[in-house]
């Protein structure tokens, strides 16, 4: 098996990290784990080759440990790439690392984080010995009290749950999951043939499939959760009345509490918020700058006569890229669109960005953008679909000291207003939020919602889906909930790596995304490539996947009628919340692999027979009978 790697780093490599490295290789030997796991060490602002200070080397060789042997070295981004955790003794030099190799932060712990503590190691250089006593005691306490953290960030604390081992023999724990499982429901087992005739009666269009004829359903992660037993029984304390429903000021706190607007209704779905909100404010001939919109948000803002302005930095388009924060506004575009004309009537930031692999959106990034709007008087608001998955990208990356709830609050506290589905981070299967600060704004929102949604205290929803919602936004923010979600994503990237199938690097926070232009980079795009790779998962393993490429976002030039192609050419396993297991996720990553394995064979170009004039992918038809890729 490979071994781990931890970096200890300080500053000039001389005292605390040397300490540190001989104390942690010490009680490593203790533990039987000095040939599982390797300590190397390194220094912001290294004295290059200079040995350990005199007084730390005295006082660890009284402890039996000699360092005498180690010279001071500056960090480097091969030492940072190969680390699985890199420790360090102050804030600055996690902002030095970062500045150097960005892309690495969620790997980076301050040493007292392991033990649920935020605070620097003071550097002992030039003071007295008793300084380095007390930084020696520190250290040997963070380390032995803190060890168990360090397993668990090293992925060791559940070895015995380790699957197939990756090419370099390491292997990938699936997540412990938080919860244990009080109902099941059988899922369709099909043969081949019933699956084809299932996919001809569709049309070849998966969403036209039932569900009864699909075994691993990852087409959306969108209302398809598990809820709790909380949950569930919450589900009997829904009070039906039409206005003023207790379920409603069940809700109301619970908006309060974890998102803070002092205006807010609910109603049944986003896109019902995303409809109600742009009929307000959005004209004929307006934009709205985001980062990336995804298909119903497009699809409402371009029935009004409007356009989005897709601004997402250009690294979002390297799908090999290992980015911390792949979603970002590009802020240089942003205000040059913001001082032309037309000026953006709002800027929307979707977070995570879904539409360009689940990419999460830095605090960093939404504070530039917050103060971009300020100056040039344009509101933001956040599409808000999956702000836990966001905010805990932004605690493992950039904001470690922060609690989940901490960073959801700031993530709010920035924003003019919000839209959501809470079908995703809600943890329900129907509902969604529309919150606003100006009540101008909402008085008008209301208007608009009792004319074609319901009454502002129900919007749409019954109570007892308001009541489940309630208990839904506080689970979503429970870190140990997170942990496991993204796990399990990471999970099954992780077996797709072993079997070579390209993804998006790295993993979002709620799907999978397999890179197509990569897997596929001979196949005509007109040929449908994402769609034939979906037809082809689904014939082989009853999995229902969805199209993000030509069929999803591509568009026919009015003129031509030529195919104007994406960027991207995507395939979305969106993983259901609290629904799957290890074992399904094996078994998709298997099947994944054989369609990649055998593409030669198994996939087919695809044309479209009809299409609606709006979100093509969810309605139209589709044939297989154009001639094959290299065949005359």
């Amino acid at each position: 098996m490979k071994p781990k790697r931890v970096l200890i780093v300080c500053t000039g490599n001389i005292c605390r990290s040397p300490m540190a490295y001989g104390l942690l290789r010490a009680y490593l030997q203790e533990q039987g784990l000095d040939q599982a796991i390797v300590v190397e060490t390194a220094g912001t602002h290294a004295l290059v080759n200079e040995p350990p200070s005199a007084p730390g080397q005295k006082i660890l060789a009284e402890r039996g440990i000699d360092i005498s042997h180690h010279r001071a070295r500056q960090v480097t981004p091969q030492l940072l790439r190969d680390a699985d955790v890199v420790l360090v003794m102050e804030e600055a030099h996690r902002r030095s690392l970062f500045y150097l190799a960005p892309q690495h932060l969620g790997k980076i712990l301050l040493l007292s984080e392991l033990v649920g503590e935020h605070q620097d190691v003071e550097d002992p250089y030039g003071q007295p010995e008793e300084m380095y006593r007390k930084t020696a005691a520190l250290l040997d306490r963070y380390i032995r009290e803190g060890f168990p953290t360090l397993l668990k960030h090293l992925g060791m604390e559940h070895q015995e749950q380790a699957s197939t081992p990756d090419p370099g023999g390491e292997p990938m724990a699936h997540p412990l999951e938080p919860f244990k499982i009080k109902a099941v429901e059988p899922i369709p087992l099909l043969t081949r043939e019933e699956r084809e005739a299932y996919l001809r009666e569709a049309g070849l269009n998966v969403f036209n499939l039932p569900s009864r004829a699909v075994t691993i359903d990852l087409l959306t992660d969108s209302g398809t959760g598990a809820m709790s037993a909380q949950q569930w029984a919450a589900l009997h304390l829904g009070d039906e009345a039409y206005a003023g429903a207790r379920s409603y000021e069940h809700l109301a706190e619970a908006q309060a509490e974890i998102f803070g607007f002092p205006y807010f209704t609910p109603v049944h779905q986003g896109r019902a918020a995303e409809r109600v909100l742009f009929e307000i404010l959005l004209q004929p001939g307006d934009v709205v700058a985001t980062n990336q919109p995804f298909d119903t948000t497009l699809a409402n803002i371009e029935a009004r006569g409007a356009r989005a302005l897709e601004l997402v930095i250009e690294e979002a388009y390297d799908t090999t890229l290992d980015h911390p924060f792949k979603g970002n506004i590009d802020l240089e575009r942003l205000e040059r669109h913001l001082q032309g004309d037309p000026k953006p009537s709002f800027v929307l930031l979707t977070i995570t960005n879904n539409t360009g692999g689940g990419q999460p959106v830095s605090l960093e990034n939404m504070r530039q953008v917050r103060a971009l709007c300020d100056r040039y008087g344009v509101p933001l608001f956040l599409d808000a679909a999956r702000h836990a998955e966001n905010a805990y990208f932004i605690k493992e990356r950039e904001a470690p000291h922060l609690s989940i709830r901490e960073i959801v609050r700031e993530t709010f506290a920035l924003a003019d207003g919000m839209l959501m589905s809470a079908k995703k981070d809600g943890l329900v299967n129907i509902g969604g939020l529309l919150a606003v600060r100006d009540k101008a704004l909402f008085d008008r929102i209301t208007q608009n919602m009792v004319r074609t949604e319901g009454f502002p205290t129900y919007g749409g929803l019954a109570g007892r889906d308001m009541e489940a919602l309630a208990w839904g936004l506080r689970e979503a923010v429970d870190e140990a909930y997170l942990r496991y979600r993204i796990g399990q994503v990471r999970y099954l990237a992780h077996r797709l790596r072993e079997e070579g199938v390209p993804i998006v690097e790295p993993p979002g926070g709620h799907a999978v995304y397999i890179d197509i232009l990569r897997l596929l980079p001979d196949w005509p795009r007109e040929h449908l490539p994402g769609l034939a790779f979906t037809l082809a998962l689904y014939r082989e393993g009853g999995i229902r996947a969805a199209e993000l490429g030509t069929v999803a976002f591509g568009r026919r030039d009015p003129e031509t009628g030529e195919w104007i192609f994406p960027r991207l050419e995507l395939v979305r396993l969106a993983i259901p919340r609290r629904v799957y297991t290890q074992s399904h996720m094996d078994y998709v990553a298997d099947v994944i692999a054989h369609v990649a394995r055998e593409k030669e064979t198994l996939l087919r170009p695809v044309r479209i027979v009809e299409e609606p004039p709006a979100l093509r992918h969810f309605l139209a038809r589709f044939a297989e009978d154009v001639p094959s890729p290299g065949t005359n």
